[in-house]
């Protein structure tokens, strides 16, 4: 019949079609080779292949440009051109174009509205993608996003919508090199790859936990610093600019913000985004590093087996653009390419031979990228974390979870981990017995660790289910976890119903509690608001000291975390136990080869200032000193632990009379956070209040002013006007306008401090004896002798109840109440609390300290009033 193809037809067009697959794998002479022999003898089939061949390149210009970008580019209408460079953005003016592709485009801004000098990266949004709903929808998202504080995130800083209508968002800026690039140009090895892809694995679970998930994972979306740590960039934007988060009607509803490539199944059908997501395009990620290129799917639609797709490669060309290479969305294989591709390398500058190569595509890796890679995201790996150890393990030459489990496979991994080892038993165990002991152990440990893999994934299950109902918080359908039913919700109010949602629902996973428990304590704390972080904190230590024992890290966490609330409190007494026992548990789990430095680093420095608060200088500073040799080996985000260890070590200096000393450490402690590559302004402005103060002790009064004003600044733009630490440079203010004689300013900022105090501490708390003695001292000389006084016995009342005697906190109070009865004519109850006070401060500080100098010329100004010479010294 005409049009009906024989037997032998069909069969050569199905060769040609496998040929085609794989000669897509090759380039120039390699591929000709390939086809000479495959189509040895048979003319009608190498014309076959190569009209394919020809085919796909005509087709590949138009195939390989996305429909998405197409589309995009379309409704743009021009916007985002380079021709914006020189304007100015909301605070921001733009200096350069970076970057564009189908989102809009990147350019470098600087703060313009001169608040303070900022480098940022500002991205144009095109109008595309714009809505009635996407500013506020930011609005609502940007406190939690903005929140992602890690090393491997580059952090979201601000945004909104222009005065031309077109939404932006603020980025911190990044120097550095897109992560494939980054790997191939330094010829990576297999291991680099791999400890460089944890990083963004970290960042990814760092924000899985803190209820944000990514959707659009992708190299263009990862840049590799000078120092080689990797940084997500666009944390959830994707989330912003798409259309179906708005809770309105919309009618673009295939403008979904995602790369195709990249995306999970889901994704691309338009179905609910949860973590399991961001884990297969972690995994696309990790094939396509190991890969060292990227996969060409053109003609992944119909493969040469119903269902069985194949899949090419093709060398890494020109990343300017960000947007995806292929329309094409259907989901592949992945450990066919790997294979393939690693196997054509060949020996280059770093000296990898093919063979080293080869070993990119060992067996294992394939099936760890297969499991991230899964179609159904139950089958995927329960978490970036799980993911994340699953490479670990692989690294240290240990079972991998998504190796099929078999006494071959962990015994075979066990021998390559002790090959000396099992050697010398080998000569002494060839018996029997020993061979069933082998056995045994082998079957239980694999028992084990299928229990504990089931365990935890049924954990990141429970975990994944919570974080999918805490991101729809700000939903206002019937299903909304939020009761209010409001479509605008504060970061408070997410965090009290994640408060009341966790005790509810996880009560039967203790261990899952705990741990939500500990990143509630976090960020209430991170608000200001220190009691509710205590109380999740010591709900999350109490669970895990009586679940994992009280020598399991994330009990010590848990102690840590909660002993640094303590010192907020001003309950030192009880820090200094909960951070001493922390301390001990990491030393011992450093002889164990357990170290979380950053983490020990912290309880060091918790234990070094509540023992500093109670006035064991010394002990203090060897502690803070010890923890600066903990975590000598941080970098990243991680190397602020050291500057704010510096500034404590800074403290303790002042506290024992060596201001220099102060002064030098807190400078060294300032100058290592300007450097860090996301500078915590919060940590910062600790640090400039407390080099303030000590110039101010100096008697340098119009720098410390300087120095404090900038503090209150960075304070209100960080915490706001009830924070502590905001509080705290209000307290220093007033003392230094005290010092430079200008009351009427000292008394209205220490009222002010004050009135936040009584708002937000509880009652005797330690903090209210500063802000009494220095109002006390301010009341004095502007005449208001009683309520000076007042306010005075007051400060020592409490100083005396919560310190140590002799502190010389105590010492300061009294020498102010002294000069206060002295001004009075009540020299005979001046002279003891004088002389005390000079007694304490010459024993701790030293003859040469200003505060010892001027509680002498408060002693010498009571003789010479009192017309009593002084006592011999």
């Amino acid at each position: 019949m005409k049009g009906t193809k024989t037997e032998s037809e069909v069969e050569r067009l199905r060769r040609a079609d496998e040929i085609v697959q794989s000669a897509l794998e090759f380039w120039g002479d390699e591929q000709r080779a390939l086809l000479d022999e495959a189509c040895t003898g048979d003319a009608l089939l190498r014309a076959e292949v190569d009209s394919l061949l020809n085919y796909r390149e005509q087709a590949k210009d138009f195939i390989e440009t996305p429909a998405f970008v197409f589309g995009a580019e379309w409704w743009a209408d021009g916007d985002g051109a380079p021709g914006k460079v020189g304007q100015r953005v909301g605070a921001y003016q733009l200096v350069r174009e970076i970057g564009h592709g189908g989102m809009g485009v990147v350019y470098l801004a600087q703060r313009a509205d001169g608040e303070f000098e900022q480098q940022v990266a500002l991205k144009v949004v095109r109008r595309s993608f714009a809505d009635a709903e996407l500013g506020r929808r930011f609005r609502r998202e940007r406190q939690i996003l903005a929140s992602l504080n890690h090393p491997n995130i580059a952090r979201l800083l601000d945004g909104g919508v222009s005065a031309e209508g077109e939404p932006y968002i603020v980025m911190e800026h990044v120097e550095g090199v897109r992560i494939d690039d980054y790997c191939n140009a330094g010829d990576l090895s297999t291991t680099a790859r791999l400890r460089l892809f944890r990083g963004v694995c970290r960042g990814i679970s760092f924000a899985h936990q803190n209820l944000v998930v990514h959707r659009d994972i992708k190299p263009s979306n990862i840049l590799v610093t000078a120092d080689g740590t990797p940084k997500l960039l666009d944390f959830g934007i994707a989330k912003l600019l798409d259309p179906t988060q708005g809770g309105g009607e919309h009618t673009r509803t295939g403008m979904r913000a995602f790369t195709p490539d990249y995306a999970s199944p889901e994704q691309v059908s338009g179905e609910q985004i949860t973590t399991a997501s961001d884990v297969y395009s972690l995994g696309v990620l990790l094939r396509d590093l190991l890969a060292g290129s990227r996969p060409s799917m053109w003609h992944g639609r119909a493969g040469p087996t119903a269902g069985q797709p194949r899949w090419g490669a093709r060398p890494a060309r020109d990343h300017a653009q960000d947007a995806p290479a292929t329309t094409a969305l259907t989901h592949y294989p992945v450990a066919e390419t790997i294979a393939t591709n690693v196997v054509r390398e060949t020996k280059g500058d770093g000296g990898r031979t093919p063979t080293a190569v080869r070993k990119f595509a060992g067996v294992e890796l394939q099936n760890i990228v297969a499991m991230a890679m899964h179609d159904e995201p139950a089958r995927r790996y329960a978490s970036a974390a799980q993911l994340d150890e699953d490479i670990q393990r692989y690294l240290d030459g240990r079972p991998v979870r998504a190796q099929k489990d078999s006494f071959t496979y962990r015994a075979g991994k066990f021998i390559r981990r002790n090959r000396v080892g099992v050697a010398a038993a080998g000569l002494v165990l060839l018996t029997l017995v020993g061979g069933i002991i082998a056995t045994v152990w082998q079957a239980r440990r694999a028992t084990a660790e299928r229990d504990r893999a089931r365990v935890e994934a049924a954990k990141s299950a429970r975990i994944n289910e919570f974080l999918q109902h805490l991101l729809g918080f700000s939903q206002v359908g019937w299903i909304s976890p939020n009761p209010q039913k409001k479509n605008v919700s504060t970061i408070a109010e997410a965090l009290d119903e994640a408060s009341k949602r966790a005790e509810r629902e996880l009560a039967d996973q203790p261990e899952i509690l705990a741990a939500v428990q500990f990143t509630l304590g976090q960020s209430y704390f991170g608000q200001g608001k220190v009691d509710l972080a205590v109380q999740h904190l010591r709900a999350s230590m109490e669970t895990r000291r009586r679940i994992l024992g009280p020598e399991h890290l994330d009990t010590a966490q848990s102690m840590t975390a909660l002993a640094e609330q303590f010192v907020f409190q001003g309950k030192y007494g009880e820090a200094e136990t909960l951070s001493r026992e922390a301390v001990a548990t990491y030393r011992r789990a450093r002889e164990r080869g357990e170290v979380n430095a950053r983490w020990f680093a912290l309880a060091l420095n918790v234990f070094g200032v509540s023992v500093g608060y109670k006035g064991d200088a010394p002990a203090s500073e060897a502690a803070l000193l010890e923890a600066v040799q903990v975590g000598a080996n941080l970098t990243g985000q991680d190397r602020g632990m050291i500057a704010v260890i510096y500034s404590n070590v800074g403290i303790q200096r002042g506290n024992q009379g060596d201001i220099d000393g102060a002064v030098d450490y807190l400078q060294k402690s300032i100058e290592e956070m300007r450097h860090l590559p996301d500078k915590p302004l919060s940590n910062l402005a600790i640090n400039l209040s407390n080099l303030g103060s000590f110039m101010t002790i100096k008697g340098e009064y119009v720098q410390a002013e300087s120095l404090l004003r900038e503090a209150h600044d960075l304070n209100l733009q960080t915490v706001g006007d009830k924070h502590l630490f905001t509080v705290m440079s209000l307290i220093y203010l007033a003392d230094n306008y005290c010092e430079q004689g200008d009351y009427d300013r000292a008394i209205k900022e220490v009222n002010r401090a004050l009135t936040i105090q009584r708002e937000t501490l509880q009652q005797g708390h330690i903090d209210f004896a500063r802000s009494w003695t220095i109002r006390g001292k301010i009341l004095t000389r502007l005449g208001y002798l009683a309520e000076g006084e007042e306010q005075l016995r007051l400060a020592l009342a409490l100083r005396q109840k919560a310190l140590k005697a002799g502190h010389t906190a105590i010492a300061g109070t009294q020498g102010a109440l002294g000069e206060c009865l002295t001004a009075q004519g009540r020299y005979a109850e001046a002279e003891p609390l004088l002389t005390e006070s000079h007694k304490t401060l010459a024993a701790k500080l030293g003859a040469n300290d200003p505060r010892t100098q001027k509680a002498n010329r408060r002693l010498a100004a009571l003789h010479q009033a009192w017309l009593k010479p002084a006592p011999p010294a």
